[in-house]
C-alpha cells in the first residue's frame, strides 16, 4: 500500500515537470514588475503597457476646446471651459502580449498565463483601479496670463476637467493670438489584466499589473476669443481734453465705428496725427485709440468803453462806446482824439477783446509851444544886429 502510494506522488511530481504551463495558469500568479523589463517582439513589456494605453487614451480625445465668452484686458478677467478627459480605456490583446505580461519564468522559459487576454487602463468598471490627472498647460499663452484647472465628476471614460484662463496683469499689449495649444502634463492610469467576458479560464482574478503616467497629451488648439481695448478721446489743438475720455472693450474682429460728438463753442476739425481710424475693426496689440480734434469758434467780444482825459481841463473829457469790436482774441486798435495843442500822454494802450467787457482810458496833456527866436536887424548898421531864443514860450 505505501509503495502505491509513493508511485502516486512520484507520477504527480513527473506532471508537474512535464506540463509546467498549465500549472502555472491555474495557480494565479502574483505580477512580478521585473517581467517589465523583458522583450517581446522587438519592445519590452513596459513598453507595450505604455504604446497600447496611450493609443486607447489619445484616441478618446475629440473635441477642440472652446469657450463662451472673451477674455478681457483687465486684471482678473477670466473666462472657463471644460475639457473631457479620458480616463479609462480597455485594450484587447494584439500580439500575445498580455498573456506574456502576466505570467511568469519556470527557469528561462515564460509561462504566458492565457487567461488573461485583455487591458483595463484607469477607472474601470468593478476595479479598484485609479486615476491622476496632472495640470493643463499651454503653449502660446501671452504673458500676464495664466491657466489653471479642477477636476470634476467621471461619467463613464471620461473625467469633466474645469480650465480656467486668467488675466493676472494689465499688459500693454491687451489682445492677443487666440491659437492657444493645449497639454496635459500627465495622466497616471493604473493598469489591470482581465479576463475576455466568454474566456474559459478557471476563474482569475483581475490582476494589477501597475501603472503608466502618460507625459504631454495634446489636449487640442483651444479656440478662445479675446478683447482689446479702444480708447476715444476729444481735444483742443492743444491737446487738452474738452470732455471725458471713452474707454471700451471688443473682441477681436469686431466691428467699430465713432462720430465726433458736437461740443459747445468748439468745432471739430480732424482725427490726430496719432489716431487710428474712426470707424473700422478691432486688432489685437496695444490699446486703439481715436481722437478727435477741435477748434476753438469765435467768440464776439465784449463791450469796450474809451475814456478820453485831457489832463488840466475835464471839459474836453469825452467818452465812447464800442460794441462791434471783433471776435475774441482779436487785437482792438484804439483810435486818439485830434485836438490843436493835446497830444496823447505816452503810449497808447494795447487792447485784447475778451468776452467781458472793458474799459480803457486815453489820457492827454497839453503840447507846449516850439522855440521861438527873434532876430533885430539894424538897417544900415548891422554890427548892431542880435538875435535871442526863446524855449518857454507857454502852450500851443
Amino acid at each position: 500500500m505505501n509503495k502505491i502510494k509513493l508511485m502516486s506522488i512520484f507520477s504527480v511530481i513527473l506532471l508537474l515537470l512535464h506540463f509546467p504551463v498549465s500549472v502555472y495558469a491555474v495557480l494565479n500568479p502574483i505580477f512580478n514588475p521585473e517581467m517589465l523589463n523583458e522583450n517581446h517582439q522587438g519592445k519590452t513589456l513596459r513598453a507595450w503597457l505604455y504604446d497600447e494605453g496611450e493609443n486607447a487614451i489619445s484616441q478618446q480625445i475629440k473635441a477642440t476646446p472652446q469657450v463662451d465668452g472673451s477674455l478681457g484686458v483687465d486684471m482678473g478677467d477670466s473666462v472657463s471651459f471644460s475639457i473631457d478627459i479620458p480616463t479609462y480605456a480597455l485594450v484587447a490583446d494584439r500580439g500575445d502580449w498580455i498573456p506574456t505580461l502576466t505570467g511568469g519564468k519556470s527557469g528561462n522559459v515564460f509561462v504566458p498565463n492565457y487567461f488573461y487576454k485583455e487591458m483595463r487602463y484607469g477607472k474601470a468598471p468593478n476595479l479598484t483601479g485609479d486615476f491622476s490627472i496632472g495640470e493643463v498647460t499651454a503653449s502660446n499663452l501671452p504673458s500676464g496670463v495664466t491657466i489653471s484647472r479642477v477636476v470634476g465628476s467621471t461619467t463613464g471614460n471620461f473625467t469633466k476637467v474645469d480650465v480656467t484662463v486668467t488675466r493676472t496683469q494689465v499688459s500693454d499689449i491687451n489682445g492677443h493670438t487666440n491659437s492657444i495649444n493645449l497639454n496635459l502634463s500627465s495622466l497616471y492610469l493604473d493598469t489591470w489584466a482581465s479576463e475576455t467576458p466568454n474566456s474559459n479560464s478557471p476563474g482569475q482574478s483581475p490582476m494589477n499589473v501597475g501603472g503608466i503616467t502618460l507625459t504631454n497629451l495634446n489636449l487640442g488648439t483651444l479656440s478662445l476669443r479675446t478683447k482689446n481695448s479702444i480708447r476715444v478721446r476729444y481735444i483742443d489743438e492743444a491737446g487738452n481734453d474738452l470732455q471725458e475720455q471713452l474707454v471700451e472693450q471688443m473682441e477681436v474682429g469686431q466691428n467699430y465705428a465713432y462720430t465726433p460728438p458736437a461740443i459747445p463753442g468748439y468745432t471739430y476739425s480732424r482725427l490726430s496725427p496719432g489716431s487710428v481710424s474712426a470707424s473700422g475693426q478691432m486688432v489685437a496689440g496695444s490699446e486703439r485709440l481715436v481722437e478727435f480734434v477741435y477748434t476753438k469758434n469765435p467768440t464776439v467780444g465784449g463791450v469796450i468803453t474809451v475814456n478820453h482825459e485831457f489832463i488840466g481841463d475835464p471839459t474836453m473829457n469825452s467818452s465812447e462806446r464800442f460794441t462791434d469790436v471783433g471776435n475774441v482774441g482779436d487785437r482792438f486798435d484804439l483810435k486818439p482824439r485830434i485836438e490843436a495843442g493835446w497830444r496823447v500822454k505816452g503810449e497808447l494802450p494795447q487792447v485784447t477783446v475778451t468776452e467781458q467787457a472793458q474799459t480803457v482810458t486815453i489820457q492827454y496833456e497839453r503840447q507846449t509851444g516850439g522855440a521861438i527866436t527873434v532876430n533885430h536887424e539894424f538897417i544900415g548898421d548891422p554890427t548892431k544886429n542880435t538875435s535871442e531864443r526863446f524855449t518857454d514860450v507857454g502852450n500851443v
